[in-house]
């Protein structure tokens, strides 16, 4: 049977770690905590508008840059809607 033996140098150098650890990971002496970073803005500078669809509710909408809806209708099977210069077009999922 072969037995081995943590030689004390190496014990005591695995207590000391361990010892030190929390002076290491804790917070630091005269540190002073930083105010939290303000978060950014998600959109910056002038919006834009755009067409959305609600599929659970059935409708398509139309938002202003300012986040307003200017137009609504429902249409039961629309799954996504992209606008054109143009017109607004709406591509819709078939089941057979």
């Amino acid at each position: 049977m072969i037995t081995s033996v943590l030689p004390l140098s190496r014990f005591l150098s695995i207590i000391a770690c361990l010892g030190a650890l929390p002076l290491l990971t804790g917070p630091r002496i005269g540190a002073q905590e930083q105010p939290a970073a303000r978060p950014k803005a998600v959109q910056e500078g002038k919006g834009h508008s755009f067409v959305c669809t609600d599929y659970s509710a059935g409708k398509v909408f139309i938002v202003n840059p300012d986040g307003k809806v200017e137009w609504n209708t429902r249409l039961d099977i629309a799954m996504i809607c992209g606008r054109c210069p143009t017109a607004i077009f709406c591509s819709t999922r078939v089941t057979v």
